[in-house]
């Protein structure tokens, strides 16, 4: 079985991070591309520390409509014994708020010569000054216009801006991207590959940078649906305890039961593909969208938010042994079962044509070892995401070296071998 971590339908995070776009040819030894300098092409400059840097060129890229859920947070509490001792844990849960913003997403990108795309690398080649607008607009590929003002919240009709002294798409972990505090934008369209724009930003460092410009621009799409899949996952169901041997020369010689949270996968990290143990997930438990827990009495499993099931592990304590302790994590997710006309063209088609269903407020699934289908599923973060149970993973007892001839055997629990592919945030460089 394999994972498979993170994948898109957008363009790859390296490439991505990196790309400025360019209306013009290639040319010389160093491969940066060459612009159209004549004065009815453009006009324009940045003014920074004094200094007037000739503008060049300009982009105007649309994304696919992004949108914002807030979170809620609550309070819950969980109890248990700990020596003798009864312990309660005031714990913070989150939940998909109810309030959402739609928006489309556009970026205006305003470069210096010398620094441009060359098409036949299909890559940013060159160095130099770059300022980027990310405008947020109505849902759709129309560009908000006129007077336009900064926002740190995604707000149709306002921006956020960026600007690089020294952009190297060579290198970009040598760039430095600054964030201005409060900007003002005067976008006006003039036709589909021409646009005027002045503007000023005011640094956090209080450095001001502003400019014009009117000229080409050349308009590209990234029109296409953003999310993250695995393949061939192996969740185990979970439950408080599992069955631990310690075999010597082939003898079983002690046997006892431990609290599973160190050993069952039984948590998916969706955005890392892969199932993990409560251990594994307790240094980020935020990242954890989907549990399966299992009922021993009727063999069933549940998919459940993990917010309402607190993973048994135990502490070792200096001088008086071993002590319970439990792993919380804070999510809400809600989970459907997939209407019989969810088919496997349907799961295929999430690629290109989104997820477009919605999902009950369900905390729970129950589902039984026979199941084969899909499960839709809503996270924290308000993204959505379809589970393909593919097929019953059996229980197994893993057998691992101690010392000599000594081995410890874990007999972990059934679960599923799964799919899955959920929405994600696309990868949106800061500055191209």
């Amino acid at each position: 079985m394999r994972n498979i971590g993170l994948k898109r339908s957008i363009l790859p995070l390296a490439l991505a991070a990196s790309v400025l776009f360019f209306s013009c040819r290639t040319a010389g030894s160093d491969n940066v591309p060459e612009r159209d300098s004549s004065p009815a092409a453009v006009s324009g400059s940045l003014y920074v520390y004094g200094l007037d840097i000739k503008l060049s060129g300009a982009t105007l890229k649309h994304y696919s409509d992004q949108r914002q859920t807030t979170i809620e947070e609550f309070e819950y509490t969980h109890s248990y014994d700990k020596a003798g001792e009864k312990v309660t844990n005031t714990l913070t849960g989150r939940r998909a708020g109810r309030d959402m913003v739609k928006y489309g997403y556009h970026t205006l990108t305003l470069y210096e010569p010398g620094i441009g795309y060359d098409d036949l690398a299909q890559s940013i080649s060159g160095a130099g000054a770059v300022v980027t607008f990310h405008i947020f607009g109505e849902p759709g590929v129309t560009v908000p216009t006129g007077k336009l003002v900064s926002s740190k919240d995604p707000v149709p009709g306002t921006f956020k801006a960026y600007y690089s002294s020294s952009y190297d798409a060579s290198d970009p972990n040598l760039t430095r991207i600054a964030s201005a505090k409060s900007a003002t934008l005067d976008l006006t369209i003039i036709s589909g590959d021409k646009v005027k724009a002045a503007f000023t930003l005011e640094m956090a460092s209080g450095t001001i940078v502003s400019g014009t410009y009117e000229g080409t621009c050349k308009e590209l799409d990234d029109q296409n649906v953003a999310f993250s899949q695995g393949e061939g996952i192996i969740m185990r169901g979970y439950t408080p305890k599992y069955l631990l041997q310690i075999e010597k020369d082939g003898a079983v010689v002690q046997q006892a039961e431990q609290p599973s949270g160190a050993v069952l996968q039984s948590l998916l990290n969706t955005g890392k593909g892969e199932s993990v143990t409560g251990t594994q997930a307790a240094e980020a438990p935020e990242l954890v969208d989907v549990m399966l827990l299992k009922n021993k009495e009727t063999g069933d499993f549940t998919f459940i938010s993990p917010v309402k099931n607190p993973l048994a592990d135990q502490q070792y304590v200096w001088g008086k042994g071993w002590f319970p302790i439990y792993r919380y994590f804070p999510n809400t997710t809600y989970f459907q079962e997939a209407p019989s006309d969810f088919t496997d063209q349907s799961y295929r088609d999430l690629d290109t044509k989104g997820f477009n269903f919605e999902v009950r407020k369900d905390e729970s699934l129950r589902i039984s070892p026979d199941y084969r289908g899909y499960i839709l599923f809503s996270t924290t973060q308000g993204m959505k995401g379809v589970i393909k149970v593919v097929d019953y993973a059996k229980s197994e007892v893993i057998r691992k070296l101690y010392y000599g001839t000594t081995y410890q055997l874990y007999h972990v629990t059934d679960g599923f071998v799964i799919d899955y592919k959920v929405e994600s945030v696309p990868v949106i460089p800061l500055i191209g």
